[in-house]
């Protein structure tokens, strides 16, 4: 049995998911502009998709340009019986960005053994830019 392959990973604006299990994602970004520090997050949703070949959890973390790492969402367990794809979206509401830098969303696999890190997407936290007068 090997490790689950991560088909995507990406940060946006929103989600919807047909019925018939047909996904749209909203304004894909990996930048955010902060007027200042620390910047809480108002909402965002990650969006992943992996295939599976055994039972495990995964977890969704945020790591700080300190290389600090905190968790963001719920954990999932995801179970071979339900079929050999996992596909989780989720909205969050007031994630904290303590500074500016480089951070990463990184989805773990199975945290409490082997603890993998499956995939880190970037996102490039930074001061919105002064704007320079006119004169």
């Amino acid at each position: 049995m090997g490790l689950p392959r991560v088909r995507f990973l990406i940060a946006c604006d929103a989600f919807g998911q047909s019925p018939e299990g047909k996904l749209t994602i909203y304004g894909v970004f990996d930048r955010i502009w902060a007027r200042e520090f620390p910047f809480r997050m108002g909402s965002f949703s990650v969006v992943w998709e992996a295939d599976i070949s055994e039972d495990g959890s995964f977890d969704m973390l945020l790591e700080l340009p300190s290389g600090e790492r905190s968790q963001i969402t719920p954990r999932h367990l995801a179970r071979t019986s339900e079929g050999d794809s996992v596909r989780i979206a989720y909205a969050l509401n007031g994630i904290q960005f303590p500074e500016a830098g480089k951070y990463h969303l990184c989805l773990v696999y199975n945290m409490d053994s082997t603890n993998e890190t499956l995939s880190r997407y970037p996102l490039d936290v930074n001061l919105i830019p002064a704007q320079r007068g006119t004169h």
